[in-house]
């Protein structure tokens, strides 16, 4: 799947549930038409964990534990493979 229909499905799955989000990393640099390589995608938000994964409960992801230096998060929410 291409790299931006994967995020915009993530986001769509946020929007339905009225989650505010922010987007960044090399991701947004190619939906902005920057560059052509993904790295990643970085989605923040203030929301609650659980309210996160309730949102993309149908999606092929999962929460894992997180919060290497230097990143404040406490968990990511990769893409299974």
């Amino acid at each position: 799947m291409d790299a931006l229909k994967q995020v915009t499905k993530v986001v769509q799955a946020l929007e339905t549930y009225d989650i505010a989000y922010a987007l960044g990393g090399s991701g947004l640099l190619y939906s902005l038409g920057l560059t052509n390589d993904v790295g990643d995608w970085d989605i923040t938000t203030n929301e609650t964990k659980t309210k996160v994964i309730q949102s993309i409960a149908t999606s092929d992801y999962e929460a894992l534990a997180c919060g290497e230096y230097p990143y404040g998060t406490k968990y990511k929410i990769p893409k299974l493979q």
